[in-house]
């Protein structure tokens, strides 16, 4: 939940600061004769221009949702004092389906990529625990080559991926979720992205001396 909370300071420079050190997102920065401009405006019923600033960090993403969110506050309550209304209504059309979702079904996709990310976990474990058990060298002795074994290990981690897709698929339908789209697109996606994450699930294993220090 995002909450806005204002707080005045008479000074710029320690408003700044401020801003500098994390404290605050955004500086708006109101004329000393603010509200005397909107009672004059609301007594003669023209319309004034008014300089309010704002200054932030536009890289900031709470900037952007305070500044958006202030404009907003800010214009309905100057059409509040001055009774002065906007010459213009905004009006917001949702295309497609997108404004009947939930925000569980808008959750959903991001339940399916941590799915498929909680695959680092399991098939760096998988590699790290054969050299744990000393089960690595029997396979050495065996003349198994690292492709055999790590094409193995990421055929059952590309299923166990895909599986979980499914399984969280299958359960938020349970749940509501409404779903579009191909299926067989989703589980081919699903599969490239368990290969892409065993690649890093490789790396980690690489630094790993035992399955807890993966986890």
């Amino acid at each position: 939940v995002f909450t806005l909370i204002m707080k005045k300071i008479e000074n710029r420079i320690k408003a700044e600061e401020k801003h500098k050190n994390k404290k605050a997102d955004i500086l708006m920065v109101i004329p000393e004769d603010f509200s005397e401009q909107l009672t004059r405006t609301a007594s003669t019923q023209r319309i004034n221009k008014y300089d309010i600033e704002f200054a932030g960090d536009l890289t900031n993403q709470n900037y952007i949702i305070t500044a958006i969110w202030t404009h907003s506050l800010l214009s309905d309550y100057i059409s509040d004092v001055t009774n002065i209304q906007e010459p213009f209504n905004f009006i917001e059309t949702f295309i497609g389906t997108s404004g009947d979702r939930s925000d569980f079904e808008i959750a959903v996709p991001g339940l399916l990529v941590l799915a498929i990310i909680m695959l680092m976990l399991s098939a760096s474990s998988a590699i790290v625990v054969e050299a744990e058990k000393k089960t690595l060298t029997r396979l050495k002795i065996s003349k198994v080559t690292a492709l055999e074994f790590l094409g193995g290990v990421s055929i059952i981690q590309v299923l166990l991926g895909v599986a979980g897709v499914v399984l969280t698929l299958m359960v938020s339908l349970g749940f509501g979720f409404r779903f579009e789209g191909s299926l067989l697109l989703v589980l081919l996606v699903a599969a490239l992205a368990s290969i892409s994450i065993i690649a890093f699930s490789v790396i980690i294993a690489a630094f790993s001396k035992s399955v807890t220090q993966v986890l």
